[in-house]
């Protein structure tokens, strides 16, 4: 079977549990920017509105994730998802408590920043794979409780939800008050 008609198969049937998932290394930025384009554009042009939108997908680039795979922050880590050696998601984590009421709250010292995978793989079992990934690395790290932040409107946001998430709460969007942001947490201490 050639390679093209695998990767057809996989997306036709909706299969990608062979999705490799691994540390993102320099030479993935155009990927990880080409996914993170299409990926925010078609969840969240139909969700923001147009003056909060336009000013976030313009700060989408290749030169973005170069700077921070080259010197990423402390704690921090980016994980990518690859099918057949084409990066189709990607998450960043970072290992220190985010400022958040929510996270707070809950005792939260980790939180996923970015979960993002493109359109033609979505509800396909990637972002599923690329959170327990991270909950794994995490847990390795000593990380208790990871907190994550996505909008009410956004339907694959209940991935969290289905992957062990407690919702913590829900608020009025500080950068677009048409939308609700809603908080998650994990335990990673536990089964």
């Amino acid at each position: 079977m050639n390679r093209k008609f695998a990767l057809f198969l996989m997306i036709a049937t909706g299969n990608c549990r062979a999705a490799l998932i691994r540390v993102a290394m320099v030479n993935d930025a155009e990927q990880i920017a080409s996914v993170h384009s299409a990926a925010f554009a078609a969840t969240y042009k139909k969700v923001l509105s147009r003056e909060v939108y336009e000013p976030m997908l313009g700060r989408i680039g290749q030169g973005r994730w170069e700077k921070y795979l080259k010197t990423p922050p402390d704690n921090s880590f980016l994980l990518v998802a690859e099918v057949q050696n084409k990066i189709v998601g990607f998450t960043v984590v970072s290992a220190q408590q985010n400022e958040d009421e929510f996270s707070k709250q809950a005792g939260c010292d980790c939180e996923i920043t970015h979960l993002y995978v493109h359109p033609s793989f979505q509800q396909k079992g990637v972002g599923a794979q690329l959170i327990a990934e991270a909950k794994t690395h995490l847990k390795a790290q000593g990380c208790k409780h990871l907190f994550a932040t996505t909008l009410e409107e956004i339907e694959a946001s209940k991935i969290y939800l289905r992957k062990g998430a407690t919702l913590l709460g829900s608020r009025e969007c500080p950068k677009d008050p048409t939308v609700r942001e809603v908080f998650y947490g994990f335990r990673l201490d536990s089964k």
